[in-house]
């Protein structure tokens, strides 16, 4: 058995990683019934399926042992799935409340790490959120960041893009393996074989191929153009928008490049962006 937990900011890739490990696992490679479920669940973040697996009502826990508990729960479902599975997660590494790790070790489960240039993050943050670019900036330098979810999920604590991307990078607790966005986007088929190689799936590089190919950025547009996608939030005109590289210097202003460099220069720094 082998989980992985696909961790990211938002708008890093993830649900971009997803469409191709869905792709791939299909029998030819060569595309998923659109719009059918995808690989990578947030079921853990369902209230419901905690509240029966831990014989606990979480609503009736006080909120600053919830993290304990949610910490356990994370363990105890990675190791529910029969063959190699993977959990979609934008929460981050430690809790914002205790400072302990949220996700647990143990035999088989692992973590891939998706990160991307955050002055590309931010438009496509806003244009997900329907709000201000300004808002998104702000945001991503807040250490109490969270995703909001409906009362029946758990909110996921975002934090800081920085605390977010050196909290899961730096992680010893769980086998990793990190991957920027801009390199998926250079050379899928390098990065995309690390990934699979590193999840443990068969490798077929027949399928491989054929699965990059179903999950061109251009393809999921007019797909989402026709039949829509059903991640795509309300506030959103489309889910699928640009996937490209550096497109922040068209979209942002000169004060706000520099405003997302001076926040977060060190982590940039280390990852090439700067």
């Amino acid at each position: 058995m082998t989980f992985v937990w696909l961790a990211s900011y938002p708008k890093s890739g993830n649900t971009w990683v997803r469409v191709f490990l869905t792709n791939y696992r299909t029998e030819t490679g060569q595309g998923w019934a659109w719009n059918g479920q995808l690989r990578g669940t947030s079921l853990h973040l369902e209230r419901h399926g905690f509240d029966e697996e831990m014989g606990l009502t979480s609503a009736d826990i006080p909120v600053d042992a919830l993290d304990g508990f949610r910490r356990n729960y994370h363990a105890i479902f990675a190791r529910k799935f029969g063959e190699t599975a993977f959990g979609k997660v934008h929460e981050a590494y430690a809790s914002v409340k205790d400072g302990q790790p949220m996700f647990l070790g143990g035999e088989g489960i692992k973590a891939v790490y998706l990160i991307r240039d955050p002055r590309d993050v931010a438009p496509s943050y806003a244009h997900h959120e329907g709000c201000s670019i300004a808002q998104i900036i702000d945001r991503m330098a807040d250490e109490t960041a969270r995703m909001k979810y409906i009362e029946t999920s758990f909110d996921e604590y975002l934090g800081s893009w920085s605390a977010h991307v050196s909290g899961w990078s730096e992680q010893t607790e769980l086998p990793k393996l990190v991957l920027r966005y801009e390199d998926l986007v250079a050379d899928p088929e390098k990065h995309f074989l690390r990934l699979i190689e590193f999840s443990g799936l068969p490798v077929n590089h027949n399928k491989l191929r054929l699965a990059i190919e179903a999950s061109d950025f251009e393809t999921l547009k007019s797909a989402e153009s026709e039949q829509g996608f059903a991640d795509k939030p309300a506030a959103a005109a489309s889910f699928f928008r640009k996937g490209s590289v550096e497109s922040w210097k068209e979209d942002l202003s000169a004060s706000q490049a520099q405003k997302i460099a001076a926040d977060h220069g060190d982590l940039m720094q280390r990852f090439g962006y700067l």
